[in-house]
C-alpha cells in the first residue's frame, strides 16, 4: 500500500511539474488608426486569437503605430508605442511579433494561423508565472504583483515587462481607416517600456510594482495587466501572463457620443450657437443620480455648464440636449466639445472618458453667385473644403465658400 501511495504521489508531482510548464504565448501587434490594411486585417486576426481554447494559449496586445501617419490615439501613448516599435525595428503596419519574433507567425497578422499558436504553445516554458493587480485607495494607481518560479534553467539576461491594456470602442472612428473597435491596446508600461531586469531565478522570485494609471484610461472598461519575461539578447518571450480585469470605480460619469442634427451648419461670422445632444453613461458601480455637463465650441473660451439629474444604473445611458456658443470666423471646420463631471456631486474617479467632441462644417451664409469659375490660383486658397455631410466617412463632396 505504501509503495502504491508513493508511486501515486510521484506521478502527481510529475504531472504538476509538466502542467506548470504550460506556455502562455504573447502576440504583440503593431497597428494604427490611420492604417487601411490594419482595418482589413484586424477583425479576422482578433477572431482567431479569441476563438476556441486560444485564450488559454495566447495573449494578444496592440501598440498604435504612426503608420502611415500619426493620430491622437497613437500620440497619447507615444512614448510606449515608439519604444516597442524601436525595440523590434518595426517599419510597417500591420505587423506582429510572436513571442518576441522568434516563433513562426511573426510578421503580417493576416498570415498568423492556428498552427502557429498550437506549435508554440506546445513548447514547455522554463518559468511559471502568476500576475495580479489591484487599485490603490485613490483609484489613480495600480499595484502589480508578479510571482515567478523557475522550472528549467535559462541562460542569459531576462527582463520582466509589465503593461496595462484596454479594449476601446468608439461611436465614430478616431482615425481615417474607419475602425471603431481596438482590442487590448497598450496604455502604459511599468515602470517603463524598458522593463525590470530579473536576477537569475533558481527557485521563486516576486516582483511588485506601483504605477500611475494614465488619465485617459477608462477605468470602467475593465483594463488589465499583462506581463511577460523576455530574453535581452534574443528577444524570445519565455512566458506571459495576465491579471483579472481591474474592477470598476464607484463614481464614473462618461460622455460617450455627441450628435449633431446636421454636420453642415449655415452661420454668419461672429457669435453663433450650436444645438446638439450628448450621450452620458454611468460607468461607475454606483447608481448615477446627478452630474454637471460642460460644453463649448472649439478649444478656447469658457465652458458653459448644465446640471443633469436622473437615475442611471451601471452601464445605462441618457441623451441630453445641449447648446454651445462660439465665434465663427468664416467657413470651415469647427468642433463642439462636451464634458461630464461631478457624478453625484463628488469628484469623478475616472477622467479618461469624460470628454467627447464632434467636428462639423460651417458654411458662410454670404451667397456665392453661380455659375462659379476659377483658375485655381493663389487667390482661391481657403475657399474649397471637403465635406462629409452624412458623417459616414465614405461619401464626400466639395464645398466652395462664399466671399
Amino acid at each position: 500500500m505504501k509503495k502504491l501511495l508513493f508511486a501515486a504521489l510521484a506521478m502527481s508531482a510529475l504531472s504538476t511539474q509538466v502542467n506548470a510548464q504550460t506556455r502562455m504565448t504573447l502576440h504583440e501587434e503593431f497597428t494604427g488608426e490611420n492604417c487601411g490594411p490594419c482595418a482589413a486585417t484586424n477583425p479576422d486576426f482578433w477572431t482567431l486569437c479569441n476563438s476556441g481554447t486560444n485564450p488559454s494559449k495566447l495573449i494578444h496586445i496592440a501598440y498604435m503605430a504612426p503608420i502611415p501617419s500619426s493620430g491622437w490615439f497613437y500620440l497619447r501613448s507615444k512614448v510606449v508605442n515608439d519604444a516597442r516599435r524601436s525595440y523590434y525595428a518595426v517599419t510597417s503596419a500591420p505587423s506582429g511579433k510572436y513571442d518576441g519574433g522568434i516563433a513562426a507567425g511573426s510578421g503580417h497578422p493576416a498570415s498568423f494561423t492556428q498552427a502557429n499558436i498550437d506549435t508554440r504553445a506546445a513548447v514547455a516554458a522554463p518559468f511559471i508565472m502568476t500576475v495580479s493587480a489591484t487599485r490603490d485607495a485613490s483609484y489613480d494607481s495600480v499595484d502589480v504583483t508578479v510571482n515567478i518560479a523557475s522550472v528549467t534553467p535559462v541562460t542569459g539576461s531576462q527582463t520582466l515587462h509589465v503593461a496595462m491594456i484596454q479594449t476601446w470602442n468608439f461611436p465614430t472612428p478616431p482615425g481615417s481607416n474607419g475602425e471603431t473597435h481596438f482590442e487590448n491596446v497598450v496604455q502604459e508600461m511599468y515602470p517603463s517600456a524598458s522593463g525590470t531586469a530579473l536576477p537569475t531565478i533558481s527557485s521563486t522570485h516576486t516582483v511588485t510594482l506601483r504605477g500611475k494609471v494614465p488619465n485617459f484610461v477608462d477605468k470602467g472598461a475593465q483594463p488589465r495587466i499583462v506581463a511577460w519575461i523576455q530574453d535581452v539578447a534574443t528577444k524570445e518571450v519565455h512566458q506571459a501572463g495576465q491579471s483579472a480585469p481591474l474592477p470598476g470605480v464607484p463614481l464614473d460619469a462618461a460622455a460617450t457620443d455627441v450628435t449633431m442634427t446636421s454636420n453642415i451648419i449655415c452661420a454668419a461670422n461672429g457669435t453663433t450657437t450650436i444645438p446638439h445632444t450628448v450621450t452620458i453613461k454611468n460607468s461607475g458601480t454606483t447608481t448615477l443620480t446627478s452630474a454637471t455637463i460642460y460644453t463649448r465650441m472649439g478649444t478656447t473660451g469658457a465652458w458653459t455648464s448644465t446640471p443633469w439629474t436622473g437615475s442611471l444604473a451601471t452601464g445605462a445611458t441618457a441623451t441630453v440636449p445641449m447648446t454651445a456658443s462660439g465665434t465663427v470666423a468664416g467657413a470651415g471646420y469647427y468642433t463642439v466639445y462636451d464634458s461630464v463631471a461631478a457624478p453625484n456631486g463628488a469628484a469623478d474617479q475616472s477622467n479618461g472618458n469624460n470628454v467627447w467632441g464632434r467636428q462639423f462644417f460651417i458654411e458662410n451664409n454670404t451667397p456665392l453667385a453661380l455659375p462659379y469659375t476659377t483658375s485655381f490660383e493663389t487667390s482661391e486658397q481657403g475657399k474649397y473644403y471637403m465635406t462629409d455631410a452624412n458623417a459616414d466617412g465614405r461619401r464626400w463632396g466639395v464645398y466652395v465658400s462664399g466671399t
